[in-house]
């Protein structure tokens, strides 16, 4: 109620920076389907520089550096043997946001928030989910194993 005008500046300097980007992006949307078509061999040097730097400026640490190597590597790994990497990548990014809202939950609540219903319905649906990829994997093993027998007979 003080300070309105300053309150209307940010909201209206909000909507019209919404307004730019979302024009800027579909002006722009030709010009990056162009830049997705380029053959990797050619956009990969200039990826990995800029990707190299970013990793260094953010702490200005060559552990830094080592960090992402060695998340590449593990990356090139479980593309050659077929693992899925996104979910790999959810996790890290996920995790200090989870971290973060588990101690302020423990420190609210203690033990006690294991026992609110959102939590509940969220840990029943993690186990349900973890339970049918596990059966859903069962199942295809086993026909896997008939159709493998069927074709020995």
């Amino acid at each position: 109620t003080t300070n309105l005008d300053l309150t209307y500046t940010m909201i209206w300097a909000l909507v019209i920076a919404n307004i730019v980007g979302t024009s800027l992006c579909l002006w722009s949307t030709n010009i990056l389907v162009k830049i997705a078509t380029v053959r990797i061999n050619l956009i990969a040097p200039l990826i990995i520089v800029v990707v190299c730097l970013g990793a260094y400026q953010a702490t200005k640490s060559f552990s830094d550096l080592v960090v992402l190597i060695i998340i590449s590597l593990l990356g090139w790994v479980m593309k050659r043997l077929g693992w899925p990497r996104p979910p790999l990548l959810l996790g890290l990014v996920l995790a200090g946001i989870l971290e973060n809202n588990f101690f302020i939950s423990y420190h609210a609540y203690g033990v006690d928030w294991l026992a609110r219903p959102v939590v509940i319905f969220s840990l029943l649906g993690c186990v349900l989910t973890i339970f049918l990829q596990v059966r859903l994997a069962v199942k295809k093993r086993r026909q896997k194993r008939e159709t493998v027998g069927e074709t020995k007979e």
